[in-house]
């Protein structure tokens, strides 16, 4: 069976807090909510945009490394539950499952400290299957282990399976040589206004539309409330954010935005229509706690879909 969707990266459970405020050195800050301290949520970019393309009906996979612990095995079922292929789920035998702490201030800024566990070790090789991937629509390589994510996009590029890159910012999972080739690589990358301007340092960039010289299809700039922005060469297109019925936790709503490009890709809409669906399946997830929690289905996320914008999302556009 050939999936719509393979992602790669790191895997989580979340510890998610709200707090006062993000604390300087020497400072102590003030946790708001026992909420997070009671119960770690599935969480991880490449788990995240897995799940939630997988809510929306397609057929979406990963390749990750977790530990063949509670935590790496109870994540694997929950996955599975969740309707994502595990087939490309590798479980280290004595390895620890990675978490993340988050830090959520009032106003959205957060600050994340990951614990990679097994997932981020050099030494264990990610076993890659042909089988598994031949006939993938796309291919997305999120935050991750730089060596296991630098062989995957090779393994794409290998199939023909074009690349959705969602850079992020962590320079130990992007060093300079894996930027420079997933640059070379990918159809499509998605940045916030932040990492936007990092990936200009990084590559030494005069505008971020130099990309296009790469080869890269299309360049999507996340930007909080203000939506987004999708620059593919010849011109530059806004799309509005759709906003949450309620405000609760702005945490996985990027990767939630990713999958409804994703939907858009693998229906063939155009950009500005995948763009439009990722609003709105971010518009969910920022109405719940976790990253996973408040996922629409197709269903959902089309009647959102026609409430925001005034129409019925396309079919297909040919």
């Amino acid at each position: 069976m050939s999936l719509d969707v393979i992602a790669t990266g790191y895997p989580s459970f979340d510890f998610i807090f709200q707090v006062s405020r993000a604390a300087q050195p020497g400072e102590t800050g003030i946790i708001l909510d026992t909420h997070g301290l009671e119960e770690a949520t599935p969480g991880g970019c490449v788990c995240n945009i897995a799940v939630a393309c997988a809510r929306l009906g397609l057929k979406a996979g990963v390749a990750i490394v977790l530990g063949d612990d509670v935590q790496g095995n109870r994540y694997c079922d929950l996955l599975a539950a969740k309707g994502a292929d595990t087939r490309g789920v590798q479980l280290v035998a004595g390895g620890h499952s990675p978490y993340s702490l988050l830090f959520v201030e009032p106003g959205g800024r957060h600050q994340t400290f990951y614990y990679p566990g097994v997932s981020d070790r050099e030494d264990i090789a990610l076993t890659l299957d042909d089988t598994f991937a031949r006939g993938t629509r796309w291919g997305v390589i999120a935050v991750g282990n730089a060596t296991h994510n630098h062989v995957v996009a090779e393994w794409f590029a290998r199939l023909g399976i074009p690349i959705l890159w969602s850079l992020k910012g962590d320079p130990h999972a992007y060093p300079h040589a894996l930027v420079e080739r997933l640059a070379d690589l990918s159809d499509v990358v998605v940045v916030n206004e932040d990492e936007a301007r990092a990936l200009q340092a990084m590559l030494d960039l005069r505008a971020l539309d130099m990309l296009f010289e790469r080869g890269i299809r299309a360049v999507v700039v996340t930007l909080g409330a203000r939506g987004s922005r999708i620059m593919d060469g010849r011109r530059s297109i806004e799309v509005p954010a759709v906003p949450p019925l309620e405000l609760v936790d702005p945490t996985g709503a990027g990767d939630a935005f990713i999958a409804g490009m994703l939907y858009g890709l693998c229906r063939d809409l155009p950009l500005e229509i995948g763009a439009r669906v990722g609003a709105v399946v971010a518009s969910f997830v920022l109405e719940a706690w976790g990253c996973q929690t408040n996922l629409p289905d197709t269903t959902q996320m089309k009647e959102r879909y026609r409430h925001a914008f005034g129409e019925n999302l396309p079919v297909r556009v040919d």
